[in-house]
């Protein structure tokens, strides 16, 4: 279809048509497929199935249905070679070039793993984009191979050394300049892939004890760098919080002193916000009852141990970072019911991926819960980490009625396992 023919709400430019095209949604299309295609490179057999849908809907090629490393020559040198003659000719020219020279180095490095070279190839190329956002998810999938403990230990040291000292430089130049970038995705993206957070808040955000009569049930917490954000969902006043507190959640916490945490990009501050977390929620009326959590706020709610199970969490946008069996095991017993709302294609969470191994959702085998995300086609909720935190949203899609029903189902603690094969999926 004419790209001015496209319907405000038909779903992104998939393949080599995003190259072919220099609007915003063409350009976020080829950010998402660079992150994608660096995690199926590199990434974890999760990763590659949380991403199946969405990385079928952007025309990116699959990693093997056996779980196998690497994405297969054919597949990728194909959109590789695409992206180099349709977006950057002149990389082209003349044959022996210092660019071409490279992609053979990378090749010959990668043998035994075959999808790299040419995914790696791409991402390096990409980093001449005009698009901040686009040139600072090639510089993460960059520092992804280079930094990637598998690739180390099979690439010779000196073919290393040589894709590392072209690139290194560049790609740490991106991605700090990205940082301070007013380009909103550009920032988010370069900070989760660097592990650095924005923002002034460093302290402890435990909450002292206050005396007045407790209030609510129900808790919002904020995603990493968000303490200090002008916009807050999560804070008492704001639209989207009175909007959930008005038509679902009436216990949501409407006092000055709710919950905060630092917003820290790091496990440790994660860590310490659970457990802040746990000493304020005698703050509360009664046991914990729903809870939201956007981006890391979420796993700061996964982190928690609650002395009594809560009744609906909702993960907002939240990559949920990999745990082990007996830490899946303690959350399912902590949370009746889950519900998961996602953008498709998000490049924060992307990019949260390539650093932590994080997911856009918990496997189902170890956390049951169900899915909301936006249709294929409806380019709105595509390439976004604020989407479910918007009070549009929750009124366009009738959020407040989806998570009601939750609510109203009985407790999945009380209920038989669920087969793995199961899907709770709602798309609109």
């Amino acid at each position: 279809m004419a790209e001015s023919q496209k319907d405000s709400t038909e779903g992104p430019f998939p393949g080599v048509d995003a190259y072919r095209s220099r609007t915003p949604l063409a350009s976020l299309s080829r950010t998402a497929q660079l992150g994608i295609l660096g995690q199926l490179a590199v990434g974890t057999p999760e990763q590659a199935l949380d991403l199946e849908e969405d990385a079928a809907a952007l025309g990116v090629p699959h990693v093997p249905s056996d779980g196998s490393r690497g994405i297969g020559e054919a597949s990728v040198r194909a959109l590789a070679e695409d992206y180099l003659r349709d977006h950057v000719r002149v990389a082209l020219d003349p044959q022996g070039s210092e660019l071409r020279m490279q992609i053979r180095a990378v090749r010959e490095a990668v043998e035994g793993d075959p999808g790299q070279w040419s995914t790696l190839a791409l991402a390096w190329v990409s980093m001449r984009s005009r698009s901040p956002a686009e040139r600072t998810m090639a510089a993460a999938v960059v520092a992804s191979y280079v930094l990637n403990p598998v690739l180390e230990d099979n690439v010779p040291t000196e073919s290393l050394l040589r894709l590392w000292e072209s690139n290194a430089p560049q790609t740490l130049e991106v991605l700090q300049t990205s940082l301070r970038s007013s380009n909103k995705i550009a920032s988010q993206i370069s900070a989760a892939r660097l592990g650095v957070w924005v923002g002034d808040v460093a302290q402890s955000a435990s909450q002292p004890q206050s005396k007045k009569t407790r209030v609510g049930d129900s808790i919002a917490v904020h995603g990493t760098w968000a303490r200090m954000a002008e916009s807050a969902w999560h804070r008492p006043g704001d639209d989207t919080h009175t909007h959930i507190k008005g038509t679902c959640t009436p216990g949501l916490y409407p006092e000055n002193d709710y919950f905060r945490w630092s917003g820290g990009y790091s496990r440790s501050e994660r860590t310490l916000a659970s457990t802040d977390l746990v000493s304020w929620l005698p703050n509360l009326d009664s046991t914990l009852d729903t809870a939201y959590g956007h981006s890391h706020g979420g796993n700061v709610l996964l982190g928690a141990e609650l002395a009594q199970p809560g009744a609906l969490l909702v993960l907002l946008h939240t990559p949920v970072l990999p745990r082990g069996d007996e830490e899946w095991a303690r959350i399912r017993a902590t949370w009746e019911r889950v519900l998961v709302m996602r953008a498709r294609a998000d490049p924060v969470v992307i990019a949260d991926g390539l650093r932590t191994k994080s997911t856009g959702a918990p496997d189902r085998d170890k956390l049951p819960f169900r899915l909301i995300r936006p249709h294929i086609k409806d380019r709105r909720g595509w390439f976004t980490h604020g989407l479910f935190v918007q009070q549009q949203t929750w009124v366009r899609y009738k959020l407040s009625d989806e998570v009601a029903y939750e609510r109203s189902l009985p407790s999945r603690l009380q209920l038989p396992p669920v087969p793995s094969s199961a899907s709770d999926t709602v798309s609109w």
